[in-house]
């Protein structure tokens, strides 16, 4: 299997994808988003997730949307692209009403059985994030169970995972998926793809119905490669030819 440089680069390819992921549910868009969009550095960035990653046929149709939104606003006015967006963003986000919004992207709107803010699942996320030593600041704008705050989570510990690799401290790496892992099949693939799913079919912009694909499609990849790295890991070590 793959050594510990390898592992290292695949998880710190990993957690840019989720830093990107993050930043677009948890910020809300200015121009300088307006700006990346329309660079090209930014479908290279998006194109490069497909080739280190792999690329599934939902990640596909998800760069094909995003591509195309950012080849049809090259030529708007930047401020026209960024109401556009900001427009869009806020229906698919804050859970406005039914049938005109999806639900609030928290998990407790998904999971729990109130569906209140800071239920049951936001406070099962707290303590995730207090056993890897994340404390979220007391001013912070969304729950703790956002999507964009559990991805950034994911980033943290995929960013964390990449230095433990680069560094030599194996067994940190370790844990760092392991907790990986735990979090991705416990709290976020239970749930995101059911609400990017909802973006999917709601969204108005091709922008925002493509990062939902590509977040679908790429937590649930997610899930399966850290479950195979950790099971050639746990062989390699059992046969005496671990990382």
């Amino acid at each position: 299997m793959d050594g510990p440089k390898e592992l290292g680069g695949l998880a710190a390819v990993r957690g840019r994808v989720y830093a990107f992921l993050s930043s677009v549910y948890l910020n809300i868009p200015g121009l300088d988003l307006v700006e990346n969009i329309r660079h090209e550095t930014f479908m290279s960035f998006l194109s490069g997730i497909s080739c280190d990653t792999g690329l599934s046929e939902q990640m596909r149709v998800g760069l094909d949307e995003v591509q195309r939104f950012a080849g049809a606003v090259r030529e708007q006015p930047p401020e026209a692209v960024w109401q556009q967006l900001a427009v869009d963003r806020t229906r698919l986000f804050r859970g406005i009403k039914p049938g005109y919004s999806p639900p609030a992207p928290y998990e407790s709107s998904y999971r729990g059985q109130e569906q209140t803010v800071m239920g049951e699942w936001a406070v099962s996320v707290l303590r995730e994030y207090a056993r890897a030593g994340v404390f979220l600041p007391d001013d912070r704008r969304e729950p703790p169970d956002h999507i964009g705050v559990e991805l950034d989570f994911m980033r943290f510990l995929a960013q964390r995972e990449a230095e433990s690799w680069q560094t030599g401290a194996r067994h940190e790496a370790v844990g760092c998926l392991e907790m990986e892992q735990s979090f991705l099949d416990q709290h976020i693939v239970p749930w995101v793809p059911v609400f990017c799913h909802n973006v999917i079919d709601m969204a108005g912009l091709d922008f925002y119905r493509g990062v939902a694909r590509i977040t679908t499609s790429f937590v649930v990849d997610d899930l399966e490669r850290v479950q195979e790295i950790l099971h050639l890991l746990l062989e390699g070590n059992r046969n005496g030819t671990g990382a």
